[in-house]
């Protein structure tokens, strides 16, 4: 009821369309991820592809609980307590969504780099894997690394927000200080994103020689490639993107602002929808 009343209310138009498009976007990702996930399900045995995919449809579920959230913010009427449980549910929100997404590309780059390097003892011997302590240290510091960074990021969006509010209610400038450590965050948390797909070009080298003996393979070689450049396309229009919304955000144009805020959901809609191609691809050749 609370978000029916402030779109019926006074909420800017732009804010509005904003909601819409990543409501739209965000729910026909959401149906696609699903269609793939039950498709790799059914057809393969990859099932730790559906868990990836699974990390994705909560990141986008996720997505919906934060545009909610910043609806709600707009609201006059609620007490500054009550406005400040809002920014902080809208920040664990964006929080959990920057996790499951840095934690997705790293489980999946992590699990090809360890497959690529013990592919050989696999395929000359029978004994188990060697090295397995030295794997868990390095899988447990990249999920620690990209948990920290994201929720640091969460936590200065919600002193963003909070001076966002500050600003409005006593029509002050906005502390260009609270914007610049969040650029600053995002940056920190897209490197590690960019670090995952360091390690997922250094499986495909690894993989190499394989691809070219197997049509399958190479079809495998391709599409991971086809990740890799994909993601990295998205880290930088995402820095570019976040690069201005730091400059406009000082302005008073709340329009465009809104508009350049949703080409995030526009871009976060076309990787989703590529990546859940190349898994069908790999899953079901």
């Amino acid at each position: 009821m609370g978000l029916i009343k402030v779109l019926k209310t006074g909420v800017p138009k732009s804010a509005q369309v904003n909601m819409w498009v990543t409501l739209a976007s965000t729910s026909i990702t959401i149906i696609i991820l699903s269609c793939a996930a039950l498709t790799i399900w059914r057809r393969s045995k990859y099932t730790w592809l559906v868990a990836t995919l699974s990390m994705l449809i909560a990141c986008d579920l996720f997505i919906i609980w934060a545009n909610f959230g910043y609806i709600l913010e707009l609201d006059e009427s609620y007490t500054v307590n009550h406005l400040i449980s809002i920014e902080l549910a809208t920040s664990v929100a964006t929080g959990i969504f920057n996790c499951l997404t840095n934690l997705f590309h790293w489980f999946f780059a992590f699990e090809y780099w360890y497959v690529s390097i013990e592919t050989p003892n696999f395929l000359l011997s029978t004994h188990k894997p060697q090295n397995q302590k030295f794997y868990r240290v390095i899988k447990w510091l990249g999920v620690a690394g990209n948990v920290a960074s994201c929720v640091i990021l969460a936590y200065y969006e919600w002193v963003l927000e909070h001076a966002i509010y500050v600003s409005y209610t006593t029509n002050t400038p906005l502390e260009q200080s609270a914007i610049s450590d969040v650029v600053i965050m995002q940056y920190v948390v897209q490197i590690f994103i960019l670090i995952s797909m360091g390690f997922l070009a250094d499986a495909l080298r690894r993989f190499k020689r394989e691809s070219t003996n197997r049509s399958d393979l190479v079809l495998n070689y391709r599409l991971m490639y086809v990740h890799i450049s994909v993601v990295t396309l998205q880290i930088t229009a995402s820095l570019i993107i976040w690069t201005i919304l730091s400059y406009i955000a000082t302005k008073d144009n709340p329009v465009l602002y809104n508009a350049i805020a949703a080409l995030l959901f526009i871009l976060n809609f076309c990787i989703q929808i590529t990546i859940a191609f190349i898994y069908v691809r790999i899953a079901t050749p």
